[in-house]
């Protein structure tokens, strides 16, 4: 039953309601302006800023990456040229001690097929050279003591974390296994970690098995991976890493398996790092298997100079089974831990089946 109210009262009743609202429309416009302004000031306030939110800390940071090639052997087009090899940008996302979360866009082209792929499929959608795309977009829930669920777009086990990082050159090269594609820099599924005690860690998970690069497709199922992340003593690491990935066998292909072997050891000045990958089944082909070996070391030799190596050496293409290596060896100067510059010299057989030679300069910043 509605109360009779009288004109005064409808009146008071009206002016309330306008008034509730009114403060709740100002109440949305402050949000909106204040997060906008956030967004400026954490923008501006540079590279190791950390901006608190009623709604959580924000940090930006973000990677680029660039350079010059001189090819000596006239056959390798183009002869010389600058490279943008990464423009990385992206945020850190702090809820809670146990929610946090990642986003991070790279610049580069999201589709560059030069034949079809391994399921004979050639027209996916593609961008330009430099189109931006998404590269992680991830969340980290703690949810028990030594528990950590992650899901959406989650960078690699396999090489990026922490081979990538022990090797400490991205902005040089690439690991040789993402450089030849033994695994894929990210993709979307679920990841579960459980750090067992200070010196090992245990993660198991399931993604798309596409890469971040490419719609999930109907032909196969998702990829299934364990890795096993053991730190015996200060300063050396060891991994474990194993995925299997199904397909349908209505289409006459072979499963795929991939193991990753990862043995380090580093200090203030030496780093050296020993990887062994084999694939089974390599485009999900019977009998197509490869294998490769990828041995670095670095050495810090006065204040910010140092030199590094690095030999690869297997199967490097993604088709046939001959053998090839790469090896990359060079200078590098390293400036406030976060601005780097390479004077480095790079000879494979793999390019044109014959040895050529690479002259490089590689330029990174961190921010």
């Amino acid at each position: 039953m509605e109360l009779a109210l009288s004109r005064k009262d409808k009146l008071t009743y009206t002016r309330r309601n306008r008034f509730l609202v009114g403060l709740d429309t100002l109440g949305r416009k402050f949000s909106i302006k204040y997060s906008i302004l956030s967004l400026i000031l954490f923008f501006s306030l540079g590279a190791k800023a950390q901006l608190s939110t009623p709604w959580g800390e924000i940090a930006p940071f973000g990677r680029i990456f660039t350079g010059f090639v001189y090819n000596a052997d006239p056959r390798i087009k183009p002869g010389k040229t600058f490279l943008f090899d990464a423009g990385i940008l992206g945020l850190d996302y702090k809820l809670n001690d146990r929610i946090t979360a990642a986003i991070m866009y790279d610049v580069t082209r999201t589709t560059n097929f030069a034949y079809a792929d391994s399921l004979g499929i050639s027209n996916y959608f593609e961008g330009s050279k430099y189109t931006a795309y998404l590269k992680m977009g991830q969340i980290n829930w703690k949810f028990y003591p030594g528990f950590t669920l992650s899901v959406g777009q989650i960078l690699s086990v396999q090489y990026l974390l922490p081979n990538d990082l022990w090797w400490g050159l991205r902005y040089v090269d690439v690991t040789a296994q993402e450089k030849f594609r033994y695994g894929m820099p990210a993709d979307f599924g679920a990841l579960l970690s459980y750090q067992v005690n200070p010196r090992l860690k245990i993660k198991i998970g399931a993604v798309q098995g596409e890469g971040p690069f490419r719609y999930q497709n109907e032909e196969s199922d998702f990829l299934y991976m364990a890795k096993l992340e053991y730190q015996p003593w200060p300063g050396w690491q060891f991994n474990v890493y194993y995925d299997y990935e199904t397909i349908h066998p209505e289409l006459l292909k072979e499963n795929k398996e991939v193991l990753s072997l990862f043995g380090g050891y580093k200090n203030e000045e030496w780093m050296v790092g020993v990887e062994y990958n084999s694939m089974k089944n390599a485009n999900f082909e019977c009998d197509h298997d490869r294998e490769m070996l990828s041995a670095y070391s670095s050495y810090n030799f006065y204040k910010n100079y140092g030199v590094f190596v690095r030999i690869d050496y297997g199967t490097l293409l993604l088709t046939g089974a001959d053998k090839h290596y790469y090896f990359i060896g060079g200078l590098q100067y390293i400036e406030d831990h976060n601005y780097f510059v390479s004077v480095n010299y790079r000879q494979n057989n793999y390019l044109i089946n014959e040895d050529v030679s690479q002259y490089y300069v590689n330029f990174g910043l961190f921010f």
